[in-house]
């Protein structure tokens, strides 16, 4: 009889344990309910905002390569034109 009321025991504070990490809690801080189910959905997310910041930053570097290059294009067109005075 024991191990049977410990057992009760055990799974009672586990249902409230579950209900409240996993219904209780999220609905009181307004975010979705069972986030333990939900953690493929956020790497899913995360993946997708890291390879947005990469996109960009790529974006942003190759601005920059021809930013580069149109400068040295002017500075060579510079120094052509001084050399020639």
């Amino acid at each position: 009889m024991l191990i049977v009321w410990a057992f009760e025991l055990l799974s009672t504070a586990a249902v409230f344990y579950l209900g409240a990490t996993q219904i209780v809690i999220p609905l009181w801080q307004g975010t979705s309910l069972f986030p333990m189910l939900s953690s493929k959905e956020k790497k899913l997310n995360q993946a997708l905002e890291d390879a947005t910041e990469e996109l960009l930053a790529a974006k942003l570097e190759d601005k920059i390569q021809k930013r580069k290059q149109e400068t040295q294009k002017v500075r060579g067109i510079r120094e052509s034109a001084q050399t020639r005075n």
